[in-house]
């Protein structure tokens, strides 16, 4: 109920003992006119008084985020929402030393890097996703060169302190650009580690964002386990990229581009984990513990003792059978980190995809068949079922290579036939998983 008819929702409780109790909303532009009268109040040394006072910098955010929940709301009537905005974008130019892209004292003003991109995110957020919009916010903010590319191409806010090298970000830019761009999520990349010790007592709220490392192009790794063909070796940094943006690939905007596959990733868990782990017949519910503890029970794996499972469920999935069950870790790790099953596929697949698939070729000749089918999650999510789909080889320092390979399906859209420039193979398949691979001579 707006009892005083300003456009925000009031509280009215009460009743019992003949009283009422009137609580009065508290609306945007309230928070904007209490925001903009504590700026003129500290027009230079906001950042130097949040440093020193807690509650002044949650009042500070506050101001932010309650604009940012009332803009996106849609309970804020347009013109009104509109006037807010531009007077934001307003407080935007008249203090740019707060507001602006740059690269802040992180011993003197530790929560300016916060500040500034809370205050990014409320206007990014404020209007729908548009080329314009990408553009205006970085003209008003002054995102340049990578920094400009990561939003304006590719709708993403990078906050790292103005700290990355230009290298490093254009290297982003060029990753970025070359994944779908539909079937990723992400609004906000944070780098924790350069944003210093005031991060972690005031962050940034958006609707959806990773985390990477803090670390210098250069940091070598080694993607892929003892048994595959070769190394494949790429960059720590550009790999945490990747593996970070995979989080928000399946297990969120996937659910609703592909759910076949967000089930089928648990499938492939479950037939990971072999014939004596059963899931629920929904997949995504995970393992079914009451049948699995029977059939290990059964199988005198286990003596029966709540006291002795846990050691006895670890030690079943990481013995010979199962070491090799998942092309990037252990089986028992993803059945119950299984957020981490997807994303960690993209350690491989964007560092050498063409050696991913040859590990899974590898592995299913060596009767190890749960790797072909790893890859093939991942590769037909990439390829928004399409006829082809893009290899990656990405090296130290981020150099990046990729290829077009094709595709054919048969009628339940499955891949039954890659070809690259390296591999030829076809597939056959009972239900969801591979029956049969077939790999021609190139």
């Amino acid at each position: 109920m707006d009892i005083n008819q300003d456009g925000v929702i009031d509280l009215v409780s009460g009743g019992k003992n003949g009283r009422v109790f009137v609580s009065q909303g508290v609306g945007v532009t309230d928070h904007l006119r209490q925001l903009q009268a504590l700026l003129k109040v500290h027009p230079t040394e906001l950042g130097n008084k949040m440093a020193d006072d807690d509650a002044l910098r949650g009042i500070c955010f506050g101001f932010l985020g309650g604009m940012q929940s009332a803009l996106t709301s849609g309970l804020v009537p347009e013109e009104q929402r509109q006037q807010v905005i531009r007077d934001l974008q307003t407080l935007v130019r008249q203090y740019p030393h707060y507001f602006k892209r740059q690269k802040f004292d992180l011993e003197k003003t530790p929560h300016l890097p916060s500040f500034a991109a809370q205050m990014w995110i409320v206007l990014f957020e404020a209007n729908p996703d548009s080329l314009q919009n990408r553009t205006q916010l970085a003209d008003l903010a002054g995102f340049k060169d990578g920094y400009r590319d990561l939003l304006v191409k590719l709708g993403i806010i990078f906050i790292d302190n103005h700290t990355a090298t230009a290298e490093q970000v254009n290297k982003m830019v060029k990753l970025l650009e070359s994944m779908p761009r539909a079937v990723w999520d992400v609004e906000t990349i944070t780098v924790r580690g350069w944003l210093g010790d005031g991060f972690k007592q005031q962050g940034i709220s958006s609707r959806t964002g990773v985390n990477i490392f803090s670390l210098p192009l250069g940091r070598a790794e080694n993607s892929f386990p003892a048994d595959a063909p070769r190394r494949g070796i790429t960059d720590v940094y550009m790999i945490c990229l990747a593996h970070e943006i995979a989080h928000n690939m399946l297990d969120t905007i996937g659910k609703r581009l592909r759910p076949e596959l967000f089930e089928l990733k648990y499938e492939q868990l479950e037939y990971a984990a072999g014939e004596l782990v059963k899931f629920h017949p929904q997949k995504s519910r995970g393992v079914n513990w009451n049948v699995t503890k029977s059939n290990l029970r059964t199988a005198n794996i286990w003596d029966g003792q709540d006291s002795t499972w846990a050691t006895t469920w670890k030690s079943y999935l990481e013995s010979e059978p199962f070491k090799r069950a998942h092309v990037r870790g252990s089986v028992h790790f993803f059945i119950h980190s299984p957020q981490e099953a997807f994303a960690t596929l993209a350690n491989q697949y964007f560092t050498d995809s063409q050696l991913m698939l040859e590990l899974g070729v590898t592995r299913w000749q060596d009767n190890h068949k749960a790797s072909i089918n790893q890859f093939l999650l991942i590769a037909d999510y990439l390829s928004q079922k399409s006829d082809s789909v893009k290899f990656y080889r990405m090296g130290v320092g981020g150099d990046l290579q990729t290829e077009t390979v094709t595709l054919q399906r048969n009628q339940k859209n499955q891949i039954i036939q890659l070809e690259s420039r390296g591999t030829k193979v076809a597939f056959k398949y009972e239900g969801n998983l591979v029956s049969d691979l077939i790999l021609s001579d190139r």
